[in-house]
């Protein structure tokens, strides 16, 4: 469920310059939006490798929320303009994927409760976007979006307490295994009936899209533990169930929190996952931070502990979020800590993980969930809201090496207070040089 924490609100994108050999530029920050009542909250962010990319948020227009979305094109953003078409309905949870040559996906929800998920598709720079139902049935509680290179998109949603996916091809979208999108021949839970990707932020579905065919992740629990999952769709076809989740991590049972799944994928369709995976130390269940890759023919890595915590920690880790650069050589994956609420970072480099490090500093008082991305010459960035008591701002740290404070802020004074919901407050893209927007 979303929540509004403000009532002026300014929409602000920030871009990070990467220049090869020299250190990381400061900030570019751009007002796109605001501060105004009517604009509520982003929805997202994203960049193709070519350094086109688009961004969406929701604003009331005639006292009705919508979707807008802003476009990059030559290294400058353009006016927002509103994508959905139907006045009288209300719109929420906008996401937004880009693909090279200006193409852009956005999708978003229509109605309270279960909604229709609805999408507009542009095709490349300076081209009108054309409406798409993805599911035409007030059904699906909670969703994601991605798009492959080519253009070619995934969404994974959750209908009932089911696991389901479309495809977007041709300017329309088919459901994936079954008809329509209440057909069981469409579930694609590992155990029908079993309690999947439920709503709420932790437990949601997660999809990463590649030239043909994207993987899908989620957590399931058939009223036991739960337990990561995740599928390779190729085209339509649909791969098997792989459980990522271990009943021994670094020599402990495992607890029950694992959850808050996400993935990335490379442009061979490797995929490295992670996910909040419970850790017991006697009675105590502390949460660990996992990453395991799945390879083109399936086969799943071990997993690796990334979160920087010691052998006996004090205390856990969560909200991971996971990013790989277009070449699919780097990557980066970040981490709020769940007492001392410090942003953490790790490093991908030869197939390894490194121990996470911290990025954030001061004493924070508060969690949220973090961003980033990377690009393809390893320059990269993570954002985060840094809480301080009655202070809140953005914050990232940018460059090719170990992420480390300081960190600069990307906020602006004056434009009210950081609107958040229950999954992010920021979110980051990078195109292959590294050049990275944080939204």
């Amino acid at each position: 469920m979303r929540s509004y924490r403000r009532r002026l609100v300014a929409l602000v994108s920030s871009t990070v310059l990467a220049v090869p050999g020299v250190a990381a530029a400061a900030p570019t920050v751009t007002t796109l939006d605001g501060p105004s009542a009517d604009v509520r909250i982003a929805g997202g962010i994203d960049i193709a490798a070519d350094g086109t990319g688009a961004l969406t948020y929701i604003k009331a227009d005639g006292g009705v929320d919508h979707v807008f979305v802003s476009r990059l094109s030559g290294g400058s953003w353009s006016a927002p303009q509103r994508v959905d078409v139907a006045p009288a309905l209300a719109a929420r949870d906008a996401k937004v994927a880009a693909y090279p040559g200006g193409g852009t996906v956005v999708t978003w929800l229509h109605g309270a409760g279960d909604g229709h998920l609805r999408s507009a598709i542009s095709t490349a720079t300076g081209q009108p976007f054309q409406i798409a139902d993805v599911v035409d049935l007030a059904v699906v509680k909670a969703y994601d979006l991605d798009v492959a290179p080519d253009g070619t998109g995934y969404v994974s949603f959750t209908e009932g307490f089911n696991v389901r996916a479309a495809r977007l091809s041709g300017g329309a979208w088919t459901q994936i295994g079954g008809a329509t999108a209440v057909d069981p021949a469409g579930i694609l839970d590992r155990t029908p009936g079993a309690e999947a990707a439920d709503p709420g932020g932790q437990n949601e579905s997660d999809i990463a899209a590649y030239d043909g065919g994207a993987v899908m992740i989620w957590s399931e629990t058939d009223g036991g533990q739960r337990d990561v999952i995740a599928r390779r769709l190729t085209g339509t076809a649909v791969g098997p169930a792989q459980e990522l989740s271990v009943d021994v991590l670094g020599g402990k049972p495992r607890g029950d929190l694992t959850d808050m799944p996400d993935v990335a994928v490379g442009p061979d369709g490797t995929a490295w996952t992670t996910f909040r995976h419970g850790q017991l130390h006697g009675a105590t269940d502390r949460p660990r931070i996992v990453t395991r890759s799945i390879s083109p023919a399936g086969t799943v890595g071990a997993p690796q502990i990334v979160d920087g915590l010691p052998d006996a920690p004090t205390e856990g880790a969560e909200f991971p979020a996971v990013d790989l650069s277009p070449d699919g050589n780097h990557g980066l994956v970040v981490t709020p800590r769940q007492l001392t609420f410090h942003t953490f970072g790790s490093r991908l480099s030869g197939g390894a993980w490194a121990q996470g490090t911290p990025v954030s500093s001061g004493t924070p008082t508060a969690g949220r969930p973090a961003a980033t991305a990377v690009g393809s010459t390893g320059f990269g960035v993570i954002a985060w809201s840094r809480v301080e008591g009655a202070s809140e701002s953005v914050e990232a740290v940018s460059g090719a090496g170990v992420l480390a404070a300081p960190s600069e802020r990307l906020s602006v004074d004056g434009a009210g207070e950081i609107a958040f919901n229950d999954t992010e407050t920021v979110t980051a893209g990078a195109d292959s040089t590294g050049t990275t927007h944080v939204l």
